[in-house]
């Protein structure tokens, strides 16, 4: 049962994380199971006469799981400058977005309804995505003087969009 607390621990650390260390801890199972096997031959190779083995043994499992806990530390230590957070990821694919089709506004819900950012649906994601352009200069609120429910209209920073070609 060596396997399945390494699975278990694993499944519940990628629910819980995100970024480049929820990719880890979510093929740790895949990377237990390969090490095991490595490992179990590598005991084999330094036997004498042993036949080969036919499984691998929980006690391989074990050291594999072993390893892959120092190697998730060395990892973690490695990336911890690297790691940014889904709010940067949300505001660096809507910034793509405003640089590849260049427009002096922006509106959250034809936004969300562009394919690619369906996960932008979610509000909480969404203003806190926005919030942080905001916090960057790239946009700011568009004026909302009408009545009724606000548009969520966000004006681009115009050293944003090229100029266009003007005659002399």
């Amino acid at each position: 049962m060596a396997f399945d607390a390494i699975r278990q621990q694993a499944m519940e650390k990628a629910r819980t994380t995100h970024g480049l260390i929820s990719g880890w801890h979510g093929k740790t199972p895949a990377r237990a199971l390969r090490l095991a096997l490595v490992m179990e031959y590598l005991i084999w190779a330094a036997s004498d006469g042993q036949p080969e083995p036919q499984f691998v043994t929980s006690a391989s499992v074990a050291r594999a799981g072993v390893y892959l806990a120092y190697a998730e530390e060395m990892f973690e230590r490695s990336i911890s400058g690297l790691g940014i957070s889904r709010q940067e990821t949300d505001a660096a694919l809507i910034a793509r977005h405003i640089m590849a089709s260049p427009t002096p506004q922006i509106n959250e819900r034809q936004l969300y309804q562009t394919q690619g950012f369906a996960h932008l649906r979610d509000s909480q994601r969404r203003k806190e995505a926005f919030a942080a352009l905001e916090r960057m200069g790239w946009i700011m609120p568009a004026s909302r003087e009408s009545k009724g429910r606000p548009r969520s209209n966000w004006l681009v920073n115009p050293k944003l969009t090229p100029v266009q070609n003007v005659q002399k």
